[in-house]
Parts: structure tokens; C-alpha cells; sequence
């Protein structure tokens, strides 16, 4: 992806960049950084099931961020003058990614519900005495196979080699995220940032518990008793907070 040497004019409005993931698309909004009304969007799309009429389980994740760096360079034509105040990137947090340490992604991104995941949601609803009344009461939501504890424990009994090469397992927004924060002039990655995601989104993983304000060392336990799990997972930021998990451009990059 290529930079943009000088995208900032000190006379033109602040903007902000919002990119909006989901499992077949990507739109990226330019909004004034202060109404936040929006000013224009660009978005690419695609197939949301495959020939059979089934839903795609599991895509590039590279799809996503060539369809940013396309819209990027459409929104800079026409907002070249704009200063941008914060490039926000949200959505598909049923969308995970799995990279390793070296910042590579080890498969395709594993999407939405997913039937191969069910049993695993069953299962991990067994693992607590109360069953649901205990999932809900520690994470707020009984697990499902669109959630990335279900995604997780499929990995972990299903890719036992890649499992136990993860560094990072994250939704997509937050790789995205972290990918941009790390990446050197030109686009490569320079190194994998660590994402922070809102907490919001940290309870979306169904990883993270509601009482403790952070993730369930239990729950992570259920999944894999030999590795620290949450080790492997975003950073969050709590209380409210909004943090960048770095800049990209000189543009701070938000996730959440």
C-alpha cells in the first residue's frame, strides 16, 4: 500500500476516516471530525456465499486490506487537502485472524457462524456447572460458533500444529488495525503491533468476562489448560477509553 506524503492542509476541516468491515464488504467513510456527519464513502464487495449457495466460512484476509488501500487512494483524490484527525476501524468481529510471531497470517480468516463450530459451542456450554446461567454470568452470553471462543476451541482440536504457532488471534478489525500501525514505508509490515480493542468488542469474543473487567483466565483455561491463551489476545482498553494501537501516515489508528 502506498503512502501518501503529505495528505494534510492546516486550512481544511478535520476529518475522520471510518472503515467499516463486514464478511462481504469494506466502506470506508471520510465524517467531520467533529459533527461526524458524513462527507463521502468509497466500498468493495463480494460473494457472501459460494456457487453452492452456502456461506463463506473462511476467506483471505488480504481481501480486506486491498479493498482499504483501493478505497485509501479514492479518498485521498478527492480529499487530498483534508487533515485527517483518526483512522477508525471497525466491524467483523465475528471475522478472526490468526497470525504467528513473525506478524504472517497462518490461514484464511474464519467468518461469521460456522457450522463446523457448533459442536464446540456445545461442548464449551457443558464445561460449567450452570451451563448457560454461568456463561451468562461470566461473559454475558452463552457461546456460539459465530463467537471467537468457539473459533478458538475448533482450532485448538482441529489445528493443533497452527494452534500452538499463534502469537496473535484477533477479529479482523484489530489485525487490520495492527497491520497499518506496523507497516514501513512502501506497506510492508515492519512488525506486528499489538491491537487494543474497545471492551465492547473484547465481550463480543465471549472470552471475556463481565464481572472481572478483563479476559477469563478460567474460560481460556477450558479451551487449552498448557498455553497462556490470553497472552495471545488484544489488549483492551477499559474504562471508557479510547486508545490507538499506533499511527499509520502520522494518523492515529483506533480499533473499535
Amino acid at each position: 500500500m502506498t503512502e501518501s506524503a503529505d495528505i494534510a492542509d492546516s486550512t481544511a476541516p478535520e476529518v475522520d476516516l471510518v472503515l467499516r468491515c463486514q464478511a462481504d464488504r469494506a466502506v470506508l467513510e471520510v465524517r467531520d471530525h467533529h459533527s461526524e456527519s458524513m462527507i463521502s464513502e468509497w466500498s468493495r464487495t463480494w460473494a457472501a456465499t459460494e456457487d453452492d449457495g452456502q456461506s463463506v466460512t473462511e476467506r483471505d484476509s488480504h481481501v480486506w486490506w486491498n479493498a482499504f488501500a483501493e478505497c485509501w487512494q479514492e479518498a485521498i483524490s478527492v480529499h487530498s487537502a483534508a487533515m485527517i484527525a483518526g483512522l477508525w476501524i471497525t466491524g467483523a468481529e465475528d471475522v478472526i485472524v490468526c497470525v504467528d510471531a513473525d506478524g504472517e497470517l497462518l490461514r484464511p480468516a474464519l467468518c461469521g457462524p460456522d457450522p463446523r463450530m457448533d459442536p464446540d459451542a456445545k461442548w464449551l456450554l457443558s464445561q460449567l456447572p450452570g451451563a448457560a446461567a454461568d456463561w451468562e454470568r461470566i461473559t454475558g452470553s452463552a457461546p456460539s460458533s459465530a463467537q471467537m471462543v468457539a473459533k478458538c476451541s475448533w482450532l485448538h482440536r482441529s489445528e493443533a500444529d497452527l494452534w500452538n504457532r499463534i502469537a496473535l488471534i484477533a477479529p479482523l478489525s484489530a489485525w487490520l488495525a495492527a497491520k497499518l500501525a506496523g507497516a514501513s514505508d512502501g506497506g510492508s509490515p515492519r512488525s506486528m503491533a499489538r491491537p487494543v480493542i474497545s471492551a465492547g468488542m473484547a465481550e463480543s469474543t465471549g472470552l471475556w468476562s463481565v464481572i472481572d473487567r478483563q479476559y477469563s483466565r478460567l474460560i481460556c483455561q477450558i479451551i487449552d489448560s498448557d498455553r497462556d491463551l490470553m497472552a495471545c489476545l488484544p489488549h483492551v482498553a477499559t474504562g471508557g477509553q479510547t486508545v490507538a494501537t499506533g499511527l499509520w501516515n502520522g494518523i492515529p489508528v483506533i480499533c473499535g
